[in-house]
C-alpha cells in the first residue's frame, strides 16, 4: 500500500499525500465504533466532558467531524460548535455529510498552533488523537487554552505507546518492532506528559483516564498499524524485508490460532482554566 508511511508521518498534511481517501476510510472505520459507544451513554459523555446545553465548543482536528455533529446535539440550537481542521478534503468531506442539519455547526480549516479565534471564545476547547501527530503539541494546547473561557474546560486524549502490548514470541526482529511500535506516531509517548503539561500551563482540577485498548483480531485497523510498522522498519534498516514479511505472517499465525493479542493504552486529560 502506498499509504503506509502516511499512517505515522502525513495525518498533519492528508491533502498532500498520494492518496488522501485512505485517511477518510481510516476515520470512518475508527470513529464509527467509538460513536456507537458514545450513544449508548450521551449522558456519561456529556457529563465527562463537561457539556451543557448552549455551551460553545471547539473540536480542533475535527477530520470529518464525527465528533463535531455529536457534540453539536449536545449543546443544541443555543450553542455553538466549530469544527477545526487544517486537511481542505476533510472539511469538504465532514460539511457535505451535515448538510446543513445544525446551523450552529461550522466549520474552520485553521492550524491548531494558531487557532483562529479570540481569546475566551469557547467554554470547551477538544482534542481527539491530535496532538501526537503535532510538530508543537505544547503550544496547540497553550492555544486551546487562550481560546477556552476563565472557568472553561480544555479536554485532550491521545495514545500513550511507551509500553504497548504484543502477545507473541518476542524474537529479536519482534523487540525491534515494538521499538518502532513506540516512535510510529511524531509523539508517541505524548499522553503520559499531558497531565504535566497541563498544570505547567496553569490548569487547575486536573484529571486523567486511562482506557486500555486491546484487540484479539487482526482488524483492518491494526493491519494497516503493523504493515506501517513493517514498512518503518525497513526502511530504518531495523530489519530486512524477509524479517518483515515472516513478522507478518508470524502474528496472523497467531490470529488463527487464538493467541493474537495487541493492546495499547488512552489517555483522556481534562483540566479547568482559571477563573478571572
Amino acid at each position: 500500500m502506498g499509504t503506509l508511511h502516511a499512517w505515522h508521518d502525513t495525518w498533519a498534511n492528508v491533502d498532500g499525500t498520494s492518496e488522501p481517501g485512505f485517511f477518510l476510510r481510516f476515520l470512518d472505520m475508527t470513529r464509527g465504533a467509538l460513536m456507537q459507544a458514545l450513544r449508548a451513554d450521551p449522558e456519561g459523555f456529556r457529563q465527562a466532558h463537561g457539556l451543557e446545553q448552549g455551551y460553545r465548543v471547539l473540536d480542533v482536528g475535527c477530520g470529518l467531524g464525527h465528533y463535531s455533529r455529536w457534540l453539536a446535539e449536545i449543546v443544541g440550537a443555543e450553542g455553538r460548535v466549530v469544527g477545526l481542521d487544517n486537511s481542505r478534503l476533510m472539511l469538504e468531506e465532514a460539511q457535505r455529510r451535515e448538510e446543513g442539519r445544525s446551523p450552529w455547526l461550522e466549520f474552520v480549516q485553521g492550524d491548531a498552533h494558531w487557532l483562529p479565534f479570540e481569546d475566551a471564545t469557547f467554554d470547551v476547547s477538544y482534542a481527539n488523537l491530535l496532538l501526537e501527530h503535532l510538530e508543537d503539541p505544547r503550544r496547540a494546547l497553550a492555544e486551546m487554552l487562550r481560546v477556552t473561557r476563565p472557568g472553561g474546560t480544555v479536554i485532550v486524549i491521545d495514545n500513550d505507546f511507551e509500553n504497548p502490548e504484543m502477545m507473541q514470541t518476542l524474537t529479536p526482529v519482534a523487540l525491534r518492532m515494538l521499538q518502532v511500535l513506540r516512535r510510529i506516531f511524531r509523539h508517541g509517548s505524548l499522553a503520559r506528559q499531558l497531565p504535566g503539561l497541563f498544570s505547567e500551563l496553569g490548569l487547575e482540577e486536573v484529571r486523567v483516564e486511562e482506557v486500555r485498548n486491546a484487540f484479539k483480531k487482526m482488524n483492518p485497523m491494526v493491519e494497516d498499524l503493523f504493515l506501517g510498522v513493517v514498512d518503518r522498519a525497513v526502511a530504518e534498516g531495523q530489519v530486512t524485508p524477509a524479517e518483515g514479511a515472516a513478522h507478518m505472517a508470524s502474528m496472523l499465525e497467531h490470529e488463527a490460532e487464538g493467541r493474537f493479542h495487541v493492546a495499547w493504552s488512552t489517555l483522556k486529560v481534562r483540566g479547568r482554566k482559571k477563573a478571572a
